[in-house]
């Protein structure tokens, strides 16, 4: 090897060796990171009685927590902030297909400590973020690694709805709702929504409502308005064997497990274990098929099912008219 070639192998390492200084200056160290997240953490109270939590988004006043919080018109909301003691809230906006909600409180002198927004959400595997209050655990730092860079939808069975979700590698308790995921910067890319259970117990995958959404409820300050077929469905190869057998060998398609009652799917007639083979044409294999479908259109439109009836071993074709998944209060905040 030449003198010349010498040089610039040292010469690539020294740059190398520098943007990796300057990366581990840019992120601020461990206590750092923590004091950034907490000064900017809530606690949400309605009607007096702790909820979740929640994140102040800039120093206006602005807050993000989680739409499930809010299942009816709420009264009285407060905060329990960790900067300026109880103050009262303001709900402004809900989005409910992401389990988001955006409240406001009164600007005080210097501003409100909180946190800018993530251009993009971290890449797969990086360690992110969030600070809550799990089982009334007060500030209470949790670490995780972002699980999957695309969105995927969880069926919330108690409220019956589909949510737009991307996932967190990261066991969280009840308390946690609400609150911000960050990125090691301190960035937010996400609000904490569900976990993944099994027999009512968590198991290591958090529910969290993306960027896209976090910017638009911010950016607007409106309600969203988001389509519903009021069906919740599973994959064929989801049942049980003896179900599987009715069925045509290799068939593919949704079964119907749960219905909403007056949803679109209710007045449309589709019954429990209906297989919904296609939709406007378009076979369907996957929730996100049907899912992707209709949060593209808009409450009124109307969708041309085709289902299989198992136990009659025949095809009918059902009409759906969509209908809106925010409650009517929604929209008189």
């Amino acid at each position: 090897m030449g003198v010349v070639d010498r040089r610039v192998l040292i010469l690539m390492f020294v740059v190398l060796l520098a943007g990796s200084r300057a990366e581990a200056q840019e992120k601020p160290s461990g206590r750092a990171l923590y004091d950034k997240i907490y000064r900017a953490t809530a606690e949400v109270l309605v009607d007096g009685r702790q909820n979740g939590s929640a994140c102040f988004v800039g120093s206006k006043g602005l807050v993000l927590t989680a739409a499930h919080l809010f299942k009816t018109k709420p009264g009285l909301i407060e905060l329990s902030t960790n900067v300026g003691g109880r103050v009262r809230a303001e709900l402004l906006a809900i989005d409910r297909g992401h389990d988001v909600a955006l409240i406001e409180v009164e600007q005080r002198d210097g501003g409100w400590p909180g946190l800018e927004l993530a251009e993009t959400e971290p890449e797969p595997c990086r360690d992110v973020f969030l600070l809550g209050a799990p089982l009334y655990r007060h500030a209470v730092l949790i670490r995780g690694a972002f699980g999957r860079p695309l969105p995927s939808y969880e069926y919330y069975g108690s409220d019956q709805l589909y949510i737009s979700m991307i996932h967190v590698s990261a066991t969280v308790q009840s308390g946690t709702s609400g609150v911000a995921w960050v990125d090691a910067h301190g960035r937010i890319f996400g609000v904490q929504s569900g976990t993944m259970t099994e027999k009512g117990v968590p198991v290591g995958l958090a529910f969290v409502a993306p960027l896209v959404p976090i910017k638009r409820i911010v950016g607007d300050q409106t309600s969203a308005t988001t389509a519903t077929v009021g069906l919740g469905v599973e994959s064929v190869w989801e049942q049980k064997e003896d179900f599987v057998k009715k069925l045509a060998e290799g068939m593919e398609g949704l079964v119907v497990r749960k219905i909403r009652a007056k949803g679109g799917g209710a007045r449309a007639g589709i019954k429990e274990w209906d297989v919904i083979l296609s939709i406007d044409g378009k076979p369907v294999r996957r929730v996100g098929d049907l899912l992707s479908r209709v949060r593209a259109g808009k409450p009124g439109d109307e969708l041309t099912l085709e289902i299989l009836k198992p136990d009659a071993k025949r095809k009918v074709k059902r009409k759906v008219k969509l209908r809106r998944l925010e409650e009517p209060w929604v929209y008189e905040l």
